[in-house]
């Protein structure tokens, strides 16, 4: 098994030291790097599952990187040191984890590092207990963490699939952006930010729900409200009728 990492980003002398000791006493190893434009690619590359970064030391306030790391398609836990209560706000806004605070203590800092743990892999653990769901053809099995039709897999990305995998927990029921997004990718985002976030993987996975022989708006975008996923077959047929009937002549409509 792979040692767990944390990458710490632009803290202070004190805070890093005390970082590193609570990570290593959880048997972390430690990454300690300054803000570089490259930086975000460095987090992607150490496969780190936790951030620590001292947003003083950012461009920006770092908000930026907090809303970068937030779409990540491997989540990240960001633990954010700011100054105050609003920087903490607009970090957690931006997708941060926790915000801490100075000076940090090292064993208030492990407690909080697995605290954290616990409930990510609580849910994963949760997840990978739940029963397959059929729904028109399309199985979702979270213990495989494996979606398909009949004999075929479908590829999905891990973020495709988990947010399919809520999708399914409550078919035929809208679950807004703001909750898809933080059930499905642990992130808490204001609702405009989690739809334009989730309209992207929500494209390619009826991208790919197409290629597989689903109908694709099986998935379907419940203006101003948020996804859900379709388990009525007329819904559909419904949708198609209607296009079809814009698309004919008046002039053949009031003849028939």
């Amino acid at each position: 098994m792979a040692i767990p990492s944390l990458f710490i980003l632009g803290a202070q002398e004190k805070d890093a030291q005390a970082a590193a000791e609570a990570a290593r006493h959880l048997g972390f190893s430690v990454t300690a790097a300054e803000y570089e434009p490259t930086t975000l690619d460095a987090i992607e590359r150490s496969g780190a599952p936790v951030v620590m970064a001292d947003l003083a030391a950012l461009p920006g306030g770092g908000e930026v990187l907090c809303r970068q790391l937030a779409r990540l398609a491997r989540p990240v836990l960001l633990l954010a040191l700011v100054a105050n209560s609003a920087q903490a706000a607009s970090a957690l806004n931006a997708g941060a984890t926790v915000c801490l605070t100075h000076p940090l203590s090292p064993s208030w800092l492990a407690a909080q590092l697995s605290s954290l743990l616990r409930l990510s892999r609580a849910k994963e653990n949760a997840w990978s207990a739940e029963a397959p769901v059929t729904i028109r053809g399309l199985r979702i099995d979270p213990g495989r963490c494996e979606a398909s039709t009949g004999d075929c897999t479908i590829p999905l990305t891990p973020t495709e699939f988990r947010i399919l995998a809520c999708l399914a927990r409550s078919p035929g029921i809208v679950i807004s952006g703001r909750d898809l997004a933080e059930e499905a990718l642990d992130l808490r985002l204001p609702e405009q930010e989690a739809m334009e976030l989730l309209k992207v993987h929500v494209y390619r996975l009826r991208q790919k729900l197409g290629h597989s022989g689903m109908e694709p708006r099986v998935l379907r975008n419940v203006r101003g409200f948020g996804y859900m996923l379709e388990r009525r077959a007329h819904a559909v047929k419904s949708a198609r009728a209607a296009v079809a009937a814009v698309s004919v002549p008046a002039s053949q409509r009031r003849s028939a």
